[in-house]
C-alpha cells in the first residue's frame, strides 16, 4: 500500500501541469483571434475593454481616497515651512523599495529639500524599521520620516520616533502582522482593512507615486519631465514586486513604458543598455527578466547603496559605470543562488520518499542570505508546492518564503506564528525566523493547514485563453497580441492550445538555459 501511495505521488509529480481552456461566449467564436482571447477573460463589451486599453494617468482615482492622505500631505506642507527642513526617506533594499525610494528623493529634490534616504543592509540591519535603525535615524535629526515600501510590520519603532518627536508617514503595501494604525502616524497602506482606497493591490512605488499625486493637488502640480521620471520609476518597482498588472496598476506601468525611453531617469536606461535591451520603450517583460534582477542583486548581495546611487544618477557616463558594476553584482548572485539552490534541493528531496506534495522546506548553513528568497522561489517551479528556504546560524533559522497556485502564504504563516520570533510579508511571498528547535513543529503545523485547503487552491493549471491549429498562427496575428502589453502577474501574455503537433528539432540557447523548438502542424499543406 505505501508503495503504491508512493508511486502515485510520483507520477503526480511527474506528470505535466493540466490544461484547462477558458470559456468562450457563443457569440465571440466569430470574432478575430485577439478579440476571441479578450472575450474568454471576460473583456467582452466596449466598455470593458476601454478600462483595459484606454485608461491613462487622469484616469487614476483620486489619491485623496486614502484615509490618511490628507494628514500626510499636512505634516509635508508643515515640513516645507521649516528654515531648513530635513527629510529621511527610509526604504526597503528590492527593486520596489529602492524605486519608491528613489521616487521619492527625485520629487522632493525638485521641492527644494536634500532629502537623506536610509536604505538597511539586509545583512547588518535585517528587514523592516528595527530598534537599532531607529537610533541612527534619530543621529539624523530629521523633522520628518516618510518610509516607503515598509513599516507596517514596526509599530513600536514608528512610536519610538514619534516620541522622540520626529514626525512619521508610513507608506507601504504589505500586509501588517499585528494591529496597525495605534501610532497614530499618518499611514498610507491599501492592504489594511481600514484603508479606503479602490484599489488594493499597488506596490509600495506604487503608493509612494500616489504619494506625490495628492501632493502635487496640495503644492502645485511638477514639471513634465519630472513626472514622468517618477512614472518610469513606479512601473518598475511595480513590475519587479509581481503585483497584479490590472487597475491603477495597468495604468501605472503602461504610462511609465511609454515614457521610459525620453522619461525615465538615466540611472534606468543605463540598467536597460548594459542588460542588452533594445533602445526603444522596454516591456514590462523586460524589466522583470533584465531591470528588476540587476536591482534585487545590491540588496541580495549586500552593496545596496550601489543600486540607489544608479537611480539617482543623471549623467549618463556615471551611471553607465554604475550599471556595468551592477552587471557584475549580478552575475556573481547567479552564482551564489546556483550553489545555493542545488544544496536545498537535494537537501528536500533527500528528506522524503520522493519530492514533498506539500512543502519544501529546505535549511542549511553558510547559504548566503540574499539569495534565499530566490531559491524558494526555484524550488516551487521545480517542485510545484510552496517553499521555504532557511539559513541556520548559532540555532536561529531565517528565510524567505514563496508561495504556489492560490495559496495565501502569510495566512499559512499565521497558522504556525507563535512559533516564530517574527516573521512579515503578503500573500505570495514573506521572510521569517524562527530558533532551530521549533523547526519541526512550524513544518507540522504549516503542513496541516495547507493540507486542510481545497485541492483547486493547491493546483495551477495552464489556463489556455484559445485553441488554434497551427494553420490559425501566421505571424501577422500573432503581432495582434502585443496590443495586450503590459502582461504579467494577474493579466498574462495570451496562452494558445496547439494540438497534435510534433517536435522536430530542440536547440539549447541562451547560454544553455533556454530551448529553441521547432514544431510541425500535422496539416501537410503547411
Amino acid at each position: 500500500m505505501a508503495e503504491d501511495k508512493f508511486k502515485k505521488e510520483m507520477l503526480n509529480w511527474l506528470l505535466p501541469s493540466p490544461w484547462h481552456l477558458r470559456e468562450l461566449p457563443p457569440e465571440a467564436h466569430s470574432m478575430d483571434v485577439a478579440s476571441r482571447v479578450l472575450a474568454a477573460r471576460g473583456f467582452d463589451d466596449p466598455e470593458s475593454r476601454r478600462l483595459l486599453f484606454d485608461l491613462g494617468p487622469d484616469d487614476i482615482p483620486d489619491p485623496f481616497l486614502f484615509r490618511d492622505m490628507e494628514a500626510a500631505c499636512r505634516l509635508v506642507e508643515s515640513l516645507l515651512k521649516e528654515d531648513q527642513p530635513r527629510l529621511l526617506i527610509f526604504g526597503d533594499y528590492d527593486a520596489d523599495g529602492l524605486t519608491a525610494a528613489s521616487l521619492l528623493a527625485r520629487y522632493f529634490v525638485n521641492r527644494g529639500l536634500d532629502p537623506h534616504i536610509l536604505i538597511p543592509d539586509r545583512f547588518d540591519d535585517g528587514y523592516g524599521l528595527s530598534a537599532g535603525l531607529v537610533e541612527e535615524i534619530e543621529l539624523h535629526r530629521p523633522h520628518l520620516v516618510i518610509t516607503v515600501d515598509t513599516g507596517s510590520s514596526s509599530p513600536d519603532s514608528v512610536l519610538q520616533l514619534m516620541e522622540k518627536g520626529i514626525q512619521v508617514i508610513v507608506t507601504d503595501h504589505h500586509l501588517a502582522t499585528d494591529a496597525f494604525g495605534v501610532t497614530g502616524a499618518p499611514t498610507l497602506n491599501p492592504s489594511l482593512a481600514s484603508e479606503t482606497y479602490p484599489y488594493d493591490d499597488l506596490s509600495g512605488a506604487g503608493v509612494a507615486l500616489l504619494l506625490t499625486l495628492a501632493l502635487d493637488k496640495a503644492l502645485g502640480p511638477s514639471p513634465l519631465p519630472l513626472r514622468q521620471s517618477l512614472f518610469a520609476l513606479a512601473a518598475v518597482g511595480t513590475v519587479a514586486d509581481v503585483v497584479p498588472l490590472t487597475g491603477v496598476n495597468r495604468i501605472m506601468v503602461r504610462h511609465g513604458l511609454e515614457v521610459f525611453r525620453l522619461g525615465a531617469p538615466e540611472g534606468l536606461k543605463a540598467i536597460g543598455r548594459s542588460s542588452g535591451l533594445k533602445e526603444s520603450a522596454p516591456s514590462a517583460r523586460d524589466i522583470a527578466f533584465s531591470i528588476a534582477p540587476r536591482l534585487n542583486a545590491a540588496g541580495r548581495m549586500g552593496d545596496v547603496r550601489l543600486a540607489l546611487d544608479l537611480l539617482m544618477e543623471d549623467r549618463p557616463a556615471r551611471a553607465d559605470q554604475l550599471a556595468a558594476q551592477l552587471d557584475e553584482l549580478n552575475q556573481q548572485r547567479r552564482l551564489v543562488e546556483q550553489g545555493v539552490f542545488k544544496e536545498a534541493l537535494a537537501g528536500v528531496l533527500a528528506e522524503g520518499e520522493g519530492p514533498p506534495q506539500t512543502l519544501a522546506l529546505a535549511r542549511g548553513k553558510g547559504w548566503h542570505a540574499g539569495v534565499l528568497g530566490i531559491v524558494s522561489s526555484r524550488l516551487v517551479d521545480k517542485l510545484q508546492v510552496p517553499a521555504i528556504t532557511l539559513n541556520e546560524e548559532e540555532g536561529v533559522l531565517t528565510g524567505s518564503a514563496r508561495s504556489f497556485a492560490s495559496i495565501d502564504l502569510i495566512q499559512a504563516i499565521n497558522s504556525a506564528g507563535h512559533l516564530l520570533e517574527k516573521y512579515g510579508g503578503h500573500a505570495g511571498a514573506a521572510g521569517l525566523t524562527l530558533k532551530a528547535d521549533r523547526l519541526e513543529d512550524f513544518r507540522q503545523l504549516m503542513i496541516r493547514h495547507l493540507e486542510s485547503l481545497p485541492l483547486k487552491d493547491r493546483q495551477s493549471p495552464l489556463l489556455a485563453d484559445i485553441k488554434l491549429t497551427g494553420k490559425d498562427l501566421d505571424l501577422d496575428r500573432i503581432s495582434l497580441f502585443d496590443a495586450f502589453e503590459p502582461t504579467g502577474s494577474g493579466f498574462e501574455r495570451p496562452l494558445v492550445w496547439l494540438d497534435n503537433l510534433t517536435v522536430e528539432s530542440l536547440t539549447r540557447v541562451g547560454d544553455g538555459r533556454h530551448l529553441k523548438l521547432l514544431l510541425r502542424t500535422p496539416d501537410p499543406s503547411m
